[in-house]
């Protein structure tokens, strides 16, 4: 009988490093950012003060959400992001380029229609260049 046969397969065991490496990534970046915050501030981030502030303001306030989606458009723009996916995040604010994330259904729906919906102006596009 060949080795395969016969065996089920084990769900390979996630290890400690990998459950914590994200949790660790984000306790580093607040972190920095609570950091960032009291040499623009002079003082400790307290509760009630924005985590992600406006670098360019002189007062504790929320980095403008308008300019915030425009320069993450730019940087994935940058590095190469997929079209369709910047159209999607466009149209939907959300980015899913990995697909064990855990999104409720409607909204990976939502994203997989505005994906379909780029390739079919794309398409349509093309046709009436020809």
């Amino acid at each position: 009988m060949p080795k395969g046969r016969g065996r089920k397969k084990t769900k390979r065991q996630t290890t400690r490093e990998e459950v914590l490496a994200p949790n660790e990534i984000v306790r580093q970046a607040l972190i920095w950012q609570q950091e960032a915050f009291k040499e623009k501030f002079g003082r400790e981030w307290q509760e009630g003060d924005p985590l992600v502030f406006d670098p360019d303001s002189d007062v504790p306030k929320p980095y403008p959400e308008d300019r915030m989606r425009r320069e993450l458009i730019e940087l994935m723009q940058e590095v190469g992001t997929p079209p369709e996916f910047i159209y999607a995040f466009k149209k939907t604010d959300l980015l899913l380029i990995l697909e064990d994330l855990d999104v409720p259904a409607d909204r990976r729906k939502e994203w997989n229609d505005a994906i379909t919906e780029y390739f079919r102006l794309e398409r349509k596009a093309k046709e009436q260049m020809i």
